[in-house]
């Protein structure tokens, strides 16, 4: 089949790419996977922000299977930041914004 073909028939020329696939407990809907990337969209202080809910929430409706955020820092502590505007997990109001993006 074509590559150049409408993308209704997609599905068909590549039916394994748009299967459902088992990831542990998890059940994706297809197998397209976005990598994670460095979009500095959080706050100073490492919380989410609603661009950044946004963002994935983009991607989710246009038919990824997955989405593997960018880089999070765990600790407020050691220099744990890798660059700016990265976002955090180190405390319960940057985890719990966090959350909003799965």
């Amino acid at each position: 089949m074509m590559l150049n073909q409408p993308e209704t028939q997609m599905t068909e020329a590549f039916p394994t790419l748009f299967s459902p696939i088992k990831l542990g407990p998890l059940t994706l809907r297809n197998r397209i996977a976005m990598a994670p990337l460095t979009r500095q969209m959080a706050d100073a202080d490492g919380t989410s922000t609603g661009e950044m809910v946004a963002y994935n929430s983009r991607r989710a409706r246009g038919g990824v299977g997955l989405i593997i955020t960018e880089g999070t820092y765990e600790q407020n502590a050691y220099q744990s930041r890798a660059y700016l505007s990265q976002p955090g997990i180190a405390n319960a109001k940057t985890a719990g914004r966090l959350g909003k993006n799965l």
